[in-house]
């Protein structure tokens, strides 16, 4: 063994390691996700067709956002396992030089970010029982856009609202599909 080989027990030994995590991290939590969507927020006795033949049942839309996001995640564990995608930061524009950054971001703990955002699917998970689909989603989408620094707080309220409308109108309009209520909207009648 060269003696400026790293031994196996050396901390650059486990870089390699540290940066697969941080690249299986998210879409990790996103098949969790998906896992908990179709296994525990969808009741079973919703149907996937309405009973009545007029259309799709509110199980339908549900369990294909999580067939879609299991999907992704998927993909994305298949390209970070082989190889296929880098786990390191990009390199600036006009930065010819890829070895510069060389081994940059194998010491850097996973991002707070990314750690948020897992635990924020989550959250969202355990809010939409709670006080239903279309208040957990008004939150979410306000919570995500602040702490992506997207706008001020009436300009991510803003949005959260229209898209919170445009996701009513479609299920309960267009769809005919009834969302969540959860149990606050169980209450309030």
């Amino acid at each position: 063994m060269p003696l400026d080989a790293p031994s196996p027990a050396s901390p650059s030994a486990t870089r390699p390691a540290k940066a697969l995590l941080r690249g299986l991290a998210l879409p990790i939590a996103v098949l969790a996700f998906a896992a908990l969507l179709v296994l525990w927020l969808i009741p079973a006795e919703v149907p996937a067709a309405d009973p009545g033949g007029r259309g799709l049942g509110g199980r339908f839309f549900p369990t294909l956002i999580a067939a879609v996001l299991a999907a992704l995640a998927l993909a994305q564990i298949g390209l970070v396992l082989s190889g296929g995608q880098s786990t390191a930061p990009a390199t600036a524009a006009g930065d010819d030089n890829p070895a510069s950054d060389e081994g940059a971001d194998e010491d850097t703990p996973l991002d707070p970010r990314t750690l948020l955002a897992a635990a924020g699917l989550f959250v969202y998970a355990a809010l939409v029982p709670v006080v239903g689909m279309l208040p957990a989603t008004f939150l979410a989408v306000v919570a995500y856009m602040r702490a992506l620094h997207v706008g001020a707080w009436w300009k991510a309220a803003l949005f959260a609202l229209a898209f919170v409308a445009v996701v009513a109108g479609f299920f309960e309009g267009v769809a005919a599909v009834p969302l969540p209520r959860g149990l606050l909207g169980a209450a309030l009648g």
